[in-house]
């Protein structure tokens, strides 16, 4: 899978194959830059990240015995060896790259020969610590790895039973293993995306020699089946303007699914107005916007366009993107009154809420306390003392006033 970096509206783009090794290009407003080489020969699998200054970091595996790291500085890309086993007692696959703080977090998997043990190995390149994240006895594939705010998430399934889909989450040096979903019928791919509160997964399950697209939600733990494909349809999934989006491909046609009620619900299914030739690549932007996402369609000839993005590209992620203004103002009332909408809901339940708790009090107070009856007597008594104390008082007031007798 290709890698494209969106820094300041300027995209990067990581890519692999026979003519140039691992190669690097940048687009700009003014178009793409010559391919930039990272690795001259071709990679059996590699992975790249981009740092909060815009800097990119690749890692390859040109072979199952050797891991290598690639910083770019000062126009070219400068090479470390991070592992090379020259015995070829174990062999690596599926590394994995990610910057948290401008510190880079490398991941691979490790595999004694002949034996069945597997290893998740973490390596972080300001210590040049290995840590050791799973022990398994099963192969893991379909890896997929994404970083959010200080928290590294890898994705995969068990080769033994797929019908589950797991996840390391690692946070500040703790790991912990979450079991995402799990299917009735084995999961052959997936996408995954984030949100503030929970993660969103649209998923390619296999039944009957057909396949079905599923929408699974994490918080709520609903599902929904989508549609149904004769052949895998390679989904991808993200938010981008507060909706939910999905696009998946069905008879190498890439379609288009919006949900605008946060995936309880989803549209017809309609076709992207940017078509072959596409691929799906792994995404990553700098920009504060309201895009999130990991994965996404695109196509890199001659310039990149992000797909179902670029023609409503609001945020200006492309910096070549030119929307009406009169859509774009259109747009913007939109967001404003479905914000608006949202934030008066909320007022309406904190109002019930409220009404409840005032009703609850006021049944509380409103019963008479059993078990002390004396007291409203007292009460009474004290009250009517007062009241005869002060009638003598007004009584003898005028004669205070009379003059002396002599």
């Amino acid at each position: 899978m290709s890698f494209i970096f969106n820094y300041n509206n300027n995209f990067s783009l990581v890519d692999n194959n026979s003519k140039y090794g691992v190669f690097c290009q940048f687009y700009n407003h003014t178009g793409l830059s010559r391919p930039v080489q990272i690795q001259s020969s071709n990679s059996l699998e590699y992975s790249g990240a981009m740092d909060e200054s815009g800097n990119l970091h690749v890692v390859t595996m040109p072979t199952r015995y050797q891991i290598s790291y690639f910083s770019y500085d000062n126009n070219h890309y400068t090479k470390k060896t991070l592992v090379e086993n020259s015995t070829e007692t174990y062999t690596f696959s599926n590394p994995m790259i990610h910057c948290i703080s401008n510190e880079v977090h490398i991941f691979y998997l490790s595999n004694k020969v002949g034996s069945n043990a597997y290893t998740m190995v973490h390596q972080s390149l300001s210590t040049s610590s290995v840590d050791t994240l799973l022990d398994t006895n099963y192969t893991l594939q379909n890896i997929k790895s994404f970083s959010y705010k200080d928290t590294i998430y890898i994705f995969y399934i068990i080769q033994n039973n797929h019908s589950l889909l797991k996840c390391l989450k690692i946070t500040s040096g703790i790991t912990e293993e979450i079991t995402l979903l799990s299917s009735k019928i084995p999961i052959c791919d997936y996408t995954v995306c984030i949100s503030e509160d929970h993660l969103d997964i649209a998923y390619v399950a296999e039944l009957h020699g057909k396949y079905q697209l599923v929408y699974y939600n994490t918080q709520t733990n609903a599902s929904i089946i989508l549609c149904h494909t004769l052949v895998p349809s390679n989904p991808v999934i993200f938010w981008s303007y507060n909706y939910l989006w999905i696009n998946y491909v069905d008879n190498n046609k890439l379609n288009i699914l919006l949900s605008i009620d946060r995936g309880y619900s989803f549209s017809s299914p309609v076709l992207s107005s940017i078509q072959n030739p596409i691929r799906r690549c792994s995404f990553r932007t700098n920009k504060d916007c309201s895009l999130k996402c990991t994965e996404l369609y695109a196509s890199t000839i001659g310039s990149i366009r992000l797909c179902t993005l670029f023609s409503i590209d609001f945020e200006h992620i492309h910096s070549d993107s030119k929307i009406p203004l009169e859509l774009e103002l259109l747009f913007e009332g939109l967001s404003l009154t479905q914000r608006a909408s949202s934030h008066t809901d909320e007022l309406t339940q904190e109002n019930v809420q409220l009404k409840e708790q005032i009703k609850i009090l006021k049944l509380k107070y409103e019963q008479t306390p059993s078990g002390s009856p004396a007291a409203p007597e007292e009460n009474s008594a004290v009250s009517s003392s007062i009241k005869s104390a002060a009638n003598a008082f007004m009584e003898e007031l005028p004669l205070w006033d009379a003059p002396p007798r002599l």
